[in-house]
């Protein structure tokens, strides 16, 4: 159990790992298998992309796949 907040929970966890992707949703970058339209793919879920944190998580994994280059 713990009497974080949601915000305080993300800022704890490393940016080069985990992304925000919807008010209730953080996930390992490196589990996302694919983005739809407004849904990340993950092995076995989907869970709801917001049009708040889109582009964020675009840009965020369009880094990732550049630097791996």
């Amino acid at each position: 159990m713990t009497y974080l907040t949601f915000k305080g929970l993300e800022e704890k966890l490393a940016p080069e790992l985990f992304i925000r992707i919807h008010k209730s949703y953080i996930v390992s970058i490196h589990a996302i298998e694919a983005i739809n339209q407004n849904e990340i793919q993950l092995e076995n879920n989907n869970l709801p992309l917001s049009k708040t944190y889109r582009e964020e998580v675009i840009k965020r994994i369009e880094n990732l796949i550049i630097k791996r280059r």
